[in-house]
């Protein structure tokens, strides 16, 4: 697989290739994956920085994929892919100006036409751009960090995670303003608060909204093979143009939709050698979200997203699994079906790589489901890509 930063640039691509903004329901699964890879377990930045001293590290990769459904939808259309990225991680640390981290990504994936109602159709490229800087210093025993970001995707509905009455293709921007505090309180516990801001803005919808999310965060280090990390947090969404909607999806005219999303996770990770890259990682998720009238937006999901890791014949090999249930409390399947609508998505993925110098060559098989009661959100898709990426 791409290493180390790859993985920071999977997460985001995740979050624009699952529609991680529309609506904002499954950005928290997806943020929790980004934190997880820059929390203090983390192990992709290597040796610690010393004092007073920068890093830069770079990394650039490109592929050949296909997928057999490349818009996610019960009638599958498959297409041929090419994908080119680079991303940029630089740091700098100092006793008397406290810490500056500055995260630069790219990614974009590029179709090859497709025939669809006997012509040629040019599928649109998937984009996703991320920058993001932090600095941090200490306060007495407290560490505060402020920071701000901007992202930009250009990706195709995801009908799991998203709710957009529009259209299958998205463009998205969102501006990022963070603050967060944290501190041990034992040698083995870590903890942090997080306030954060965004503004996720569309082309061609009316499902613009402004995001504020507050969430507590606690790592414990049970020993040098076992971590454990909790997180609760609680988010308001406010929308711009958004009506509130009834169960059957029929807007309420002259309403303002407000969601309030509250989640907790859980996660163990467990290594099997104290070095080394072969581990084991469990996490946990559930989420209730409410609307402020209607019914339509009220849910509650749970999921379990296990990864294990490890390395054999000279090669790297990733195993990553999802399951993820959706039940909504007031929804129907249809204006006609009264039944309440539920959703299950399953997804399997393995990575299997071999680091060549400062070159990595990998393979990817992707397989995904999605079901449901109602007929017009189901959908599978399998993918395989391959590549090669290079440090620098």
């Amino acid at each position: 697989m791409p290493p180390r930063f790859s993985k920071l640039l999977g997460v985001l691509c995740g979050l624009a290739l699952s529609a991680l903004t529309a609506q904002g329901e499954d950005d928290a699964q997806l943020m929790a994956e980004i934190d997880a890879l820059l929390d203090p377990e983390a192990d992709f930045l290597g040796t610690p920085i010393a004092r007073s001293e920068g890093y830069l590290f770079a990394e650039v990769f490109g592929g050949l994929g296909y997928t057999d459904n490349v818009f996610l939808e019960s009638k599958a259309i498959g297409a041929a892919y090419t994908k080119l990225s680079a991303d940029v991680f630089g740091t700098f640390e100092s006793d008397r100006y406290g810490s500056f981290q500055v995260f630069l990504i790219y990614e974009e994936a590029f179709y090859e036409d497709v025939e669809l109602y006997g012509r040629d159709y040019s599928i649109p490229s998937e984009l996703s751009l991320f920058a993001d800087l932090e600095w941090a210093f200490y306060l007495s025993d407290f560490e505060l960090t402020v920071g701000g970001g901007y992202s930009r995707a250009e990706y195709f509905f995801e009908p799991f995670s998203s709710d957009f009455a529009s259209s299958a293709f998205l463009k998205e921007k969102r501006p990022i303003a963070k603050v967060s505090i944290s501190t041990e309180i034992s040698r083995d516990i870590e903890s942090s608060v997080r306030f954060s801001f965004e503004a996720p803005r569309y082309d061609g919808t009316s499902e613009d909204y402004d995001v504020y999310r507050l969430d507590f965060s606690m790592i414990w280090q049970r020993s040098s093979w076992d971590t454990v990390r909790f997180r609760l947090a609680y988010a308001y969404e406010d929308y711009v143009d958004a009506p509130e909607r009834l169960p059957s999806i029929l807007s309420i005219s002259g309403t303002s939709l407000e969601i309030s999303r509250f989640w907790t996770e859980l996660r163990w990770t467990h290594k099997f050698a104290e070095k080394g890259r072969a581990r084991f990682r469990l996490p946990l998720r559930f989420e209730v979200r409410n609307d402020s009238g209607g019914g339509y937006y009220d849910r509650w999901q749970a999921g379990i997203y296990p990864e294990l890791r490890w390395s054999s014949l000279g090669l790297d090999f990733e195993l990553r699994g999802t399951f993820d249930y959706i039940d909504y409390k007031e929804r129907t399947v249809s204006s006609v079906d009264t039944d309440k609508r539920w959703q299950l998505r399953t997804n399997a993925e393995l990575e299997i790589s071999k680091q060549l110098g400062w070159a990595r060559l990998w393979v990817i098989g992707r397989s995904g489901d999605l079901d449901s009661n109602a007929d017009t959100i189901v959908y599978d898709v399998r993918t395989v890509e391959t590549g090669i990426s290079m440090e620098f």
